[in-house]
């Protein structure tokens, strides 16, 4: 198992390029300072959508413009995967239309929520090699 390094680190670049050396990081749409960084000097990155963040803070993501930042990434050696775009206190059918326009071309993994049926995690189980695990709000 991989353990990835959530960012931003916070400090000057030079401490925040020693902390991430040769570790994994998790980089999140909503405060991609660090991806340089991370780009340079990590095994491996990996991006978060910031749905949680943005749910919690009552706002809305571009999910669109995640895309462009993902399909400018996707290619880099050092990019893992890309969380796929879900909404926090969806409907399962909600979450599965995000999942069904996720590009083919990006590595992505999707999100199955505590609130969503046993049934739709066995069903991602079947068609994805990695499945995040997400908050259902309450």
């Amino acid at each position: 198992m991989i353990h990835y390094h959530g960012t931003p680190c916070g400090g000057r670049r030079e401490a925040v390029a020693r902390f991430l050396a040769g570790r994994h990081a998790f980089v999140p749409f909503v405060r991609p300072e660090d991806i340089g960084t991370a780009s340079e000097v990590c095994e491996s990155f990996a991006f978060d959508n910031g749905a949680f963040s943005a749910w919690k803070r009552g706002i809305s993501i571009d999910f669109s413009a995640y895309l462009e930042w993902c399909s400018r990434w996707c290619r880099h050696p050092g990019f893992d995967f890309a969380i796929i775009p879900d909404v926090i206190e969806g409907t399962e059918e909600e979450n599965d239309k995000l999942i069904g326009i996720w590009p083919s071309d990006i590595r992505g993994v999707p999100v199955w929520h505590l609130h969503e049926s046993l049934a739709r995690l066995e069903s991602l189980s079947y068609t994805w090699p990695m499945i995040a695990l997400g908050s259902s709000g309450e």
